[in-house]
């Protein structure tokens, strides 16, 4: 869990980064419908970054003894 963190983490947070940039674009428009689908994309963004980091890999931590399967018995 943690080497795929380490490895993934990085560029988790190098797109999150390069995504809020390009939608915090639309957030400075004149159009109120523009700029709200801009603030609600950066936040919608910013959040799943969270889930990516945080509480994903808890949840597999949690979970993930259940989801393995019992290795096949070879004669």
């Amino acid at each position: 869990m943690l080497n795929t963190l380490t490895r993934v983490g990085p560029v988790l947070i190098a797109t999150t980064i390069i995504l809020t940039f390009g939608f915090a674009t639309t957030a400075a428009s004149t159009m109120p419908i523009v700029r709200t689908f801009g603030v609600i994309c950066v936040l919608t963004i910013a959040v799943a970054l969270i889930a990516d980091l945080y509480l994903m890999p808890a949840l597999l931590v949690l979970f993930g003894r259940h989801l393995k399967k019992p290795a096949l018995e070879t004669k």
